[in-house]
C-alpha cells in the first residue's frame, strides 16, 4: 500500500495521519515534514499517528529513527506517535529520549493527546 500522510490543524498540536507501508526513508520524510509544518505554522507539540503503518524495520533502523527524531524535532516542546500493539519495541523511543527530545510512543491515542495536555 502507497504510504499517504494527511496533515491535520486547528488543534493545539499538529496532527499527522500516516498510512501504509513505510521504509526508513519514509518515516525520516515524516519528520523532516513535520518540523517543517511545525516550524511554519509555529505548533510546539505533534502527535505522529502510525496506527496504520506499517513497517519491517530492523533494530538497527529504529535506533536511525529515534536518534534523527530527536535531532529533527528537537525544537518541539513534546513529540507523541501512536502505533499499534504489534509495533511497538521502543528502541526509536529510547534512542529519541537520549537526544534530550520529549517523545513518547503509545498505543492508544486518547493516551497521546492527554500527555500532549488537550
Amino acid at each position: 500500500m502507497p504510504l499517504q500522510l494527511t496533515v491535520h490543524h486547528g488543534l493545539p498540536y499538529l496532527l499527522l495521519e500516516i498510512k501504509g507501508t513505510a521504509h526508513l526513508a519514509d518515516g525520516l520524510g515524516v519528520m523532516a515534514f513535520a518540523a517543517a509544518a511545525c516550524g511554519a505554522a509555529t505548533y510546539q507539540r505533534c502527535l505522529l499517528d502510525f496506527r496504520e503503518t506499517q513497517v519491517s524495520w530492523t533494530f538497527t533502523e529504529h535506533l536511525q529513527w529515534g536518534a534523527s527524531a530527536g535531532e529533527t524535532l528537537r525544537n518541539l516542546e513534546k513529540v507523541a506517535s501512536v502505533v499499534p500493539p504489534s509495533q511497538r519495541v521502543g528502541t526509536s523511543e529510547k534512542a529519541a529520549q537520549r537526544t534530550g527530545i520529549r517523545l513518547r510512543t503509545f498505543m492508544d491515542i486518547d493516551d497521546a493527546k492527554a500527555w500532549l495536555g488537550t
